[in-house]
């Protein structure tokens, strides 16, 4: 039987989709594989199909039991068998994975596992080392690849012991996959993995059914969310991302006040209650979530209509993958963002704080350097937004040939943008931040204000036709000199314990102010 048919008999679909083939075929010839291919794109069938031919064992790294749970249901449903074998089964389910696997009779090809379980389950690796004496092993499969680099989207110390698979096993081929890594992540991945020889597979992040709008979050904004919902979605499926725990309860119930039903969905939660609002979801019982980056990985459901971010991501990584969960069957979709510059301070704090527990500096600085990127993606309001994306992954697109024509709200709105020189606004911005001098603290407001008494701010009003807009354009424009590193932003811990942030002027901003 070809590929083709052992696709069909097995997983029930009349064709492949785009790279799946490929990458199918040359596992069975025992390479090392690194695919990158965008959310929705069916990665799990390029590891799952070769497994089923090739009969052994093929071992699936993932990094969450919510991941691991939900692969091994959904194979299930094929009539597929796999084992799922993390920290949480119970004693008599781990006795009897570690013996079933090594016997002959052993009748699953797939066992689900954690980058925990490899480092620290001596029995479960001995029996991989039997597997292997025993010609039965016959590939690693690393999930969310990029969690290994310290550069990655979701960097995690566990996945760095991974490192070792190929000091130990080092003829058992390995293939990475993830939705999202920029060049510097890919090179960092293939180099800590030892892949050897290792063969790339990529396609294109450009996915134009996907209509992208980016709004500054206001006092309107809620409004605007409930009247879209109501007109706009009604009976279609959503998801809407918040920043925090209590804004996805907050959200959640207003929306109900105003006669939504939804749920919301994040990690506070009990794990069987996240389970029965997901599965409601997923079946059609509830159309609209409610959700933290909780809800993220794994999540494949093909008629999502719309994704609504109330608050900015902390990376453009991270707002591909939400997003991604829009229009997989290939339909128009809907992707809102509402961002402010509070989401930015807010995140940085989080960053500051504590990332995954990890204390790096340079991590950190990564990741406030990612959130950077983020802003200024929300900021541009001239460049296509879906080149923007495919150009800070790694897939070069010209703004001028490659845009998308009318798929996102820049491109939409060309006819109708005027630019203006806001070079006297700027000199004014780094001379109200100047003259704050320890007359009160350098905080955003306090410029501001300070801001509004310059001299020049009259002849603002008039050159730019209102205080509305020439407070519009100050907000704009102070976030760009932040992410463009005219004014220094720090953040200083007050005596209650609270982060509050301090401004001040870089050197090259002298260039600007003479």
């Amino acid at each position: 039987m070809s590929t083709l048919d052992i696709l069909k008999s097995r997983f029930g679909f009349d064709k492949f989709r785009d790279k799946q083939q490929e990458i199918v075929e040359d596992a069975l010839k025992n390479i090392d594989q690194f695919v990158v291919l965008p959310t929705g794109s069916g990665k799990s069938i390029c590891y799952q199909l070769p497994a089923l031919i090739q009969n052994g064992i093929t071992i699936v790294v993932s990094p969450l039991k919510s991941l691991i749970l939900d692969q091994v249901a959904n194979l299930e449903k094929k009539n597929i068998k796999s084992d799922a074998f993390f920290g949480d089964i119970s004693i008599r389910t781990r006795r009897e994975i570690l013996n079933n696997m090594i016997s002959e009779n052993y009748d699953r090809n797939i066992i689900y596992t954690t980058p925990e379980t490899l480092d620290n389950n001596d029995e479960f690796v001995n029996n991989l080392v039997l597997l292997k004496e025993a010609s039965r092993l016959n590939r690693f499969v690393i999930d969310e690849a990029h969690c290994i680099s310290l550069w990655g989207n979701d960097f995690r110390n566990s996945y760095r012991k991974l490192a070792s698979l190929k000091h130990t096993f080092p003829n058992i081929p390995i293939m990475a996959l993830t939705a999202t890594a920029t060049p510097r992540v890919r090179t960092d991945t293939v180099h800590l993995l030892n892949l050897k020889d290792v063969k790339i597979y990529t396609k294109s992040y450009f996915r134009p059914n996907l209509k992208i709008f980016v709004n500054q979050r206001n006092k309107d904004t809620f409004t605007d969310i409930v009247q879209k919902i109501k007109d706009d979605y009604n009976e279609q499926v959503g998801i809407i991302y918040c920043l925090s725990r209590k804004k996805c309860e907050d959200m959640a119930e207003k929306l109900q006040q105003h006669g939504i039903d939804c749920d919301p969905y994040h990690a506070g939660q009990g794990s069987k209650l996240r389970q029965s609002i997901q599965s409601k979801w997923q079946n059609g019982e509830t159309n609209l979530i409610i959700a933290t980056i909780a809800f993220g990985m794994g999540i494949d459901k093909a008629d999502v209509r719309y994704v609504i971010h109330f608050n900015m991501p902390f990376s453009i990584e991270n707002y591909y993958q939400e997003i991604g969960r829009a229009g997989r069957d290939g339909k128009s979709s809907d992707c809102i963002l509402y961002y402010s510059y509070q989401d930015k301070i807010c995140a940085e704090k989080l960053i500051l704080k504590s990332v995954n527990g990890e204390t790096n500096s340079k991590y950190k600085q990564h990741q406030v350097n990612k959130l950077d990127a983020m802003m200024m993606y929300c900021q541009n309001i001239i460049d296509c937004r879906h080149c923007q994306i495919s150009n800070y992954l790694g897939e070069y697109r010209s703004y001028k040939e490659d845009h998308c024509g009318d798929s996102c709200s820049n491109c939409n709105s060309k006819e109708s943008r005027v630019e203006v020189d806001v070079t006297d606004m700027s000199k004014a911005i780094l001379e109200s931040t100047m003259r704050l001098n320890g007359q009160s603290k350098p905080t955003k407001s306090n410029i501001e204000k300070m801001f509004l008494k310059h001299e020049n701010f009259n002849k603002f009003v008039s050159s730019y036709n209102g205080r509305d807009n020439v407070n519009n354009i100050f907000r704009r424009l102070f976030i760009h000199m932040l992410v463009k590193r005219y004014i220094k932003e720090t953040f200083v811990r007050t005596v209650s314990g609270y982060w509050r942030e301090n401004y001040q002027i870089f050197s090259k901003s002298k260039n600007l102010l003479t």
